[in-house]
């Protein structure tokens, strides 16, 4: 992926990293049940992931890849729960909206990946 993908990559993992911890912080005091407290919990974790993957990116950090695939997990999870949780849609629109998530996800994975170099031996 070229230059540019990289850092709609990275402005994509920024914004929502901004997103998840403001929407976190006001969504906490009017979740009720399971469903909008896991929903919610995600949207966080998804923004301090968020900025750590871009913060690694930009510095080019090996440990990045991990945060960003963590990243995209609460994205997906985020993504799956919210209609269902907060909009009281079906679960087929849940999956729906989790595949696009995961798909986003993926797309800024791809963007960041040949920055921060090769993953670590495992």
């Amino acid at each position: 992926m070229s230059r540019f993908g990289t850092w709609i990559a990275v402005a994509f993992l920024l914004l929502t990293g901004a997103s998840g911890i403001q929407g976190s912080m006001s969504d906490w005091a009017q979740a009720v049940g399971p469903g909008q407290r896991a929903c919610t919990v995600a949207v966080a974790l998804m923004g301090f992931l968020g900025i750590g993957g871009a913060v690694g990116t930009f510095f080019r950090r090996t440990w990045t890849r991990p945060v960003v695939l963590a990243w995209g997990l609460c994205v997906a999870s985020a993504s799956a729960l919210a209609p269902m949780a907060w909009g009281d849609a079906g679960p087929a629109t849940g999956v729906a909206s989790g595949l696009l998530g995961a798909g986003l996800a993926a797309l800024t994975y791809l963007g960041i990946r040949r920055r921060v170099g090769p993953a670590a031996p495992t």
